[in-house]
């Protein structure tokens, strides 16, 4: 009876993330750009230019999608004036001039807004006009990650740029050429960021841990700093955010003396992100991330007794 119990639970949890993900897309599409500020919401829509001084959350880095115009890069910023569309955050992109900028910077000038298409944005906005730059106080972060870029070594230049993909999701000094090879054998997925890369650090950490003569809580305290401090330096990617809630829930089971299933983790970590960040919802990378680790879950088993059998 407790089996099936616990079997009815499981399904229900996982109905429940099913159904918050329509929901949370359902949200997204129709109602999301309503609650924007008034002021913002119209410069969305019109596709406007205004002049604006904004904040670099993030430093530059060079978009995959480069054409024939240039190269282009883009960060993260957030609004400081005009103060009616204060503290909305968004994607900015530009081209070397926004690349010489830092995390931290104060930029000032015309950039075109039209609306965003990926999740954790009010916004996306391209650099029209520089105007101004006030150089801000170093992001602690920023300088490790660019600390470990210059102290890259390798037999070559893509081979030292490929540890830094294969370690913080950074393939901005691999070139063209060697993108463009990963691309044609679809091994693309080696220099970016994945549940793989934060179950690795984890599993150090954890290592690392036990051989020291302290107490449970502590360890598992210690591993939740750990997540959370890569999840700041690699960057909230959604298949980093979608590992790392897992490994959260997983850890806070741990905690209380309960054995959470890999399927009923990934529901939890689904549920708590999409309520976070409904934009989540229509992120490829966000669903492609889950349904690739529920794949590895419920037919890596089944596949290995079929090959068992036959070999």
């Amino acid at each position: 009876v407790l089996g099936n119990q616990g079997l009815g639970h499981a399904l229900r949890l996982r109905w429940l993330a099913v159904i918050v993900w329509i929901g949370a897309a359902a949200f997204t599409a129709f109602f999301a750009s309503k609650l924007l500020l008034a002021e913002l919401r119209e410069v969305v829509n019109n596709r406007s230019t205004i002049s604006v001084t904004a904040k670099l959350l993030s430093a530059p880095v060079k978009d995959l999608g480069s054409s024939a115009f240039g190269e282009r890069f883009r960060a993260n910023i957030e609004i400081l004036k005009p103060t009616t569309m204060a503290g909305t955050t968004g994607t900015l992109s530009g081209d070397e001039k926004l690349a010489q900028l830092s995390s931290g910077d104060v930029v000032s000038g015309s950039m075109s807004f039209r609306p965003a298409f990926g999740f954790a944005s009010d916004f996306t906005a391209s650099l029209k006009y520089l105007k101004s730059v006030t150089k801000g106080e170093p992001d602690p972060i920023q300088g490790m990650r660019t600390s470990f870029l210059a102290s890259l070594r390798g037999v070559s230049t893509d081979s030292a740029a490929l540890v830094a993909g294969l370690a913080i999701g950074d393939n901005s000094q691999l070139s063209a050429q060697t993108k463009e090879d990963f691309r044609k054998v679809s091994l693309t997925h080696l220099s970016a960021v994945s549940g793989a890369n934060c179950a690795i650090v984890l599993a150090g950490v954890a290592f690392l841990l036990n051989l020291l003569p302290i107490a449970r809580p502590f360890r598992i305290l210690v591993s939740f700093v750990a997540i959370g401090f890569y999840l700041s330096l690699v960057g909230q990617e959604p298949s980093v955010l979608r590992a790392s809630a897992m490994v959260g829930v997983v850890l806070l089971g741990f905690l209380i003396g309960r054995r959470v299933s890999p399927l009923d983790a990934i529901a939890l970590s689904v549920i708590g992100l999409l309520l976070w960040q409904p934009e989540l919802s229509l992120s490829y990378g966000f669903a492609l991330s889950a349904l690739a680790t529920i794949g590895l879950v419920v037919l890596a088993p089944k596949l290995v007794e079929v090959f068992e059998k036959r070999m």
